[in-house]
């Protein structure tokens, strides 16, 4: 397989691009979450699970802040392109 110098200038970008899309999705997540943690509490069928969710939110708040303003810094964008870069080429080596 040859290499391509293209390659090597586009894919730190794309890690980069891709990564920034996690970390959005990641900040959707747990504000899904934060709202669930308020509407598993005026559902009463869910009243087996509220404090399961409720745990949940309170251990996720302690280590995020509050789930509704979680913004993704640019550390958090840097770590997941090392993430995705070492996902994306780990994957098809074998010993």
């Amino acid at each position: 397989m040859a290499f391509n110098p293209l390659v090597a200038i586009f894919m730190p970008l794309l890690y980069l691009l891709l990564s920034t899309f996690v970390m959005l999705q990641f900040s959707v997540v747990l504000s899904l979450v934060g709202v669930a943690g308020v509407k598993v509490r005026s559902i009463g069928q869910l009243a087996a699970i509220e404090p399961v969710i409720t745990t949940l939110v309170d251990y996720l708040t302690r280590v995020f802040g509050p789930l509704h303003k979680f913004t993704p810094q640019p550390t958090h964008i840097l770590l997941m392109a090392v993430v995705v870069a070492l996902v994306a080429n780990g994957s098809g080596r074998r010993k």
